[in-house]
Order: structure tokens, then sequence, then C-alpha cells
């Protein structure tokens, strides 16, 4: 099965290598763009065309920020993790939004799975 080509924004360190390590035995992660700040980050996305994007939200910033980029990158799934890192929102074709409230690693998995 072919790596997911994955964009990563404005995640932490740790989360990032937590997620890509967690995947590495399930399902490659290709990281074509890391992206560390907001700025010009919808048109990169869309230049690099990734099939999935991890999003690291700031600290009380809601989550409507992954719907704004699920409309820039519609063929994208977009995970935006908040910023304590316990909750993700999944958002998919369409702009239908996934919460994971308190996820574990085995509903992460699982929400980048099946791309």
């Amino acid at each position: 099965m072919a790596a997911i080509r994955t964009a990563i924004v404005t995640l932490p360190p740790l989360i990032r290598d937590l997620i890509v390590g967690t995947m590495a035995s399930r399902r490659k992660l290709e990281v074509i763009a890391w992206i560390d700040t907001r700025e010009g980050m919808e048109e990169r996305l869309r230049m690099t065309a990734p099939e999935l994007v991890l999003l690291g939200l700031k600290h009380m910033e809601s989550d409507e920020i992954g719907l704004e980029l699920a409309q820039a990158v519609p063929r994208a799934r977009i995970i935006a993790f908040s910023s304590g890192g316990r909750n993700a929102f999944v958002y998919r074709a369409h702009a239908r939004r996934d919460s994971l409230i308190d996820f574990s690693t085995e509903m992460l998995i699982d929400a980048i799975r099946d791309i």
C-alpha cells in the first residue's frame, strides 16, 4: 500500500513524532510539507496536494480552521489537534466533521487508515 502524502502544519514536534512513529508499523506517512507558520499555509497546501493534513491548533483556537482547510484542499483529510493534544477534529470531503474526544492511539489510526 502506498504511503499517505502528509503535510504537517504547526504541530508540536512531540505530537508529530508520536503520530509518524505510531503509523510507521501500519501505514507509512510520507511527509511532503512541514509548515511552521500559518502565513501562506493554504497556498502551500494547494501546491503540495496532500492526502492528509495534521494541524496543531493554537491555545484557545477553535477547530473552524479545519473546515477552511477542507475547502482549500478538498481531497485531503484534515486532522486538527487541540493545543493540549487531548482532542482531535477530523474533516473529510464535503465538510464532514468528526470529533475524537480524549482519543486513543487506535482511534487516531482508524481516522488515518482508510485514506
